[in-house]
């Protein structure tokens, strides 16, 4: 195998991320904006009643605010794999050499006590799926966006004829498909043996169509007839108005690039005969798109406390952390419990329960979400030190913008470093 210095392989994956990086165009987010011929503020659509002013219309915006605050919160609940080594070593004076320590071959989205051991260096690549299907239960294909309240605006008009129509609304609906799909990097150091610090630096790639159709709504049906609808910007839009319908717009579009950078260093600092600790810090650094999903609009820092026990043949484990983010983007609990099953040295089974409780966060991303999932996987041993792992993770509850299953795979090998590192 080449001999590589430290620089040379931190350089080679930065680089990859960078050339990666994809030429800035209009954004998701503004997509979602200029639904309707609309921007962030505003809409080209505008209504008026005879003898009355016209008004612009809220609807790209309300549809980007309901949809970016939704897609904030399921990128928040969505873990990377974890990059910490399927193996431990310890050094063994009486052989003068590190060897393997007998326990399972680890969790994949939770962390464990157990450090990689000094002078170790694994290497691993994951790959993500998820193909959105609801949102708060029900199916994003007729996704409820907002109810416009126009009715009064247009009564206070001078002139009005109609006062029928002051309990009218327009309610806005979206055929949303989204889907995700993350490419990740991993490389965890054994720093010393109680102390392992590592990278990951994810490529995402989010698919998003959408069918945005805005309809009249008159509850009592005595509005005498449609007010009329100026179509100021908007091309191409037909309308069914035996349904009501006033506008209809979407668009097709993905996005490919870096997610956010992921800097992590777990501490194994205290053992016992019943438990063993450790705290991990992770410093998630904004260099994706959160204006196309791909990340979070600033630094996250996440502090977790993690206590496991390495027994014969069933391993638990416990995470308890708080991701701390920015008014514009989720700060959140997040906690993780499970165990490892050690079928056969090669072969290990994952439960694991994960948890995902909003705290604060701004009023435009919506209300606070609490996002429970469980997590079914097993981790192969098929060759030397190499680990190939297959996972799914399910929703327990219904809250927020969710996928039936989560599809995860991942592919890591644990070197001694003085056969990679000069």
């Amino acid at each position: 195998m080449a001999r590589w210095s430290k620089t040379t392989l931190v350089g080679v994956m930065l680089t990859t991320v960078w050339l990666a990086a994809p030429v800035r165009g209009e954004s998701l987010k503004q997509q979602l904006a200029g639904l309707f011929g609309g921007n962030q503020s505003g809409s080209g659509l505008a209504v008026n009643v005879v003898g009355g002013q016209p008004f612009p219309l809220p609807l790209g915006a309300e549809v980007s605010s309901a949809i970016s605050g939704a897609l904030t919160s399921a990128r928040s609940s969505l873990p990377i794999a974890s990059g910490s080594g399927g193996f431990s070593y310890e050094f063994d004076p009486d052989l003068d050499l590190f060897v393997r320590v007998e326990q399972d071959l680890g969790p994949l989205f939770t962390e464990r006590v157990q450090t990689l051991g000094k002078r170790k260096l694994a290497i691993s690549a994951s790959y993500t799926y998820a193909a959105f299907d609801t949102y708060n239960g029900q199916s994003i294909t007729n996704f409820p966006v907002a109810d416009t309240n126009i009715g009064q605006q247009l009564v206070a008009q001078p002139g009005n004829m109609l006062p029928g129509i002051a309990d009218d609304v327009i309610s806005t609906h979206l055929d949303l498909g989204l889907s995700l799909n993350v490419f990740t990097l991993f490389a965890t150091y054994g720093v010393t043996d109680t102390i392992d610090v590592g990278m990951a630096l994810p490529l995402a790639w989010v698919s998003m169509s959408t069918a945005a159709v805005a309809t009249v709504r008159d509850p009592r049906g005595d509005s005498g007839g449609p007010f009329t609808l100026n179509r100021l910007q908007l091309i191409g839009s037909t309308v069914d108005a035996n349904n009501n319908q006033v506008a209809k717009d979407g668009f097709d579009s993905s996005s490919f690039g870096p997610s956010d950078l992921y800097l992590r260093a777990k501490w194994h600092f205290f053992d016992s005969r019943y438990v063993d600790a450790a705290g991990v810090f992770t410093l998630t650094l904004p260099t994706g798109g959160a204006d196309d999903f791909r990340g979070f609009n600033d630094p996250t820092g996440t502090p977790v406390l993690v206590l496991s026990k390495n027994l014969p043949f069933v391993s638990p484990h416990v995470n308890i952390g708080y991701a701390i983010r920015s008014e514009q983007d989720i700060s959140q609990f997040v906690w993780a419990a499970g165990v490892d099953l050690r079928l056969f040295p090669w072969l290990t089974g994952i439960v694991d329960f994960l948890g995902f409780n909003d705290t604060v966060r701004a009023s435009d991303l919506g209300p606070d979400q609490n996002v429970y999932q469980y997590s079914l996987g097993v981790k192969l041993n098929p060759w030397r030190d190499l680990i190939w792992a297959v996972n799914f993770q399910m929703p327990l509850n219904q809250e927020g913008l969710r996928a039936n299953v989560i599809y995860t795979t991942q592919l890591q090998y644990t070197f001694s470093t003085p056969a990679v590192f000069e």
